[in-house]
């Protein structure tokens, strides 16, 4: 069902046993994507509703979710089930059944797998915990050493990408005089407490004055940015431990 030229509905259904992105609905379907398509599979922004109803709005690429994915939490407030919008820590806890049950297809194995990983991840960068009011700082233009982009872009990979590292060196980098006190730790915490961390820490994300965010603003996140990275791969290996122990 086409929307536009790059707009339109896709269905997440079985052929052959295997999950591929359908343009025609089917009993079968696992579930409902809308939003930007390219060469048949989800491409850009877009929401996908699971078969169960839940939800999971973002960016996707090459028919994978990549990118923002959004849980809004206001300030002030606790996460409560079916209260606030995104859906992302009941679905990563249906992610981990799936992944624990025998009984799943590995096609149903690969896929909770990949949003697990994604989600995970999620939870760690302070914006994905939105305030309710700016789509998570998508809505925040700003200008990043004077190139236009949005606050909640510089947090998902403008930072990052601005060290000029390689994935293997910053990981590397990461690991130096790390205390294996503090992974035995992070990896017995709760999901809610990803959350919770997140939401305290996104006012920082906040903190800066002008419209061209530059070195100061860099440096001085610099430190937050690199222990959310540290503590949601450390987080993500004692999921993974437990799931496959």
């Amino acid at each position: 069902v086409e929307m536009s030229s790059n707009q339109g509905v896709l269905f997440l259904g079985k052929v052959n046993g295997e999950s591929e992105w359908l343009k025609n609905d089917d009993e079968d379907t696992d579930g409902k994507y809308l939003g930007e398509i390219r060469n048949g599979v989800p491409e850009g922004q877009g929401t996908f509703t699971f078969s169960d109803g839940e939800k999971y709005v973002g960016e996707f690429h090459e028919g994978q979710p990549h990118g923002q994915g959004t849980l809004t939490s206001p300030d002030g407030e606790k996460y409560e089930t079916g209260k606030h919008t995104g859906n992302a820590i009941e679905k990563v806890n249906e992610f981990i059944v799936t992944l624990k049950n025998r009984k799943s297809s590995k096609e149903e194995k690969k896929i909770a797998l990949k949003f697990l990983v994604h989600l995970v991840g999620d939870l760690h960068q302070p914006l994905h915990v939105g305030n309710g009011k700016d789509r998570g700082g998508n809505d925040k233009k700003i200008k990043w050493f004077g190139e236009e982009t949005n606050l909640h872009s510089i947090w998902d990979s403008k930072l990052i990408q601005y060290q000029n590292l390689s994935y293997s060196e910053y990981t590397d980098y990461l690991l130096l005089n790390i205390d294996y006190g503090d992974i035995r730790k992070w990896q017995g915490d709760s999901l809610m407490v990803y959350v919770n961390e997140s939401k305290k820490l996104r006012n920082q994300c906040y903190d800066f004055s002008g419209n061209n965010l530059k070195w100061e603003y860099f440096y001085y996140n610099k430190g937050l940015l690199e222990q959310r990275l540290l503590q949601g791969g450390v987080r993500l290996s004692g999921e993974l431990n437990r799931i496959f122990k």
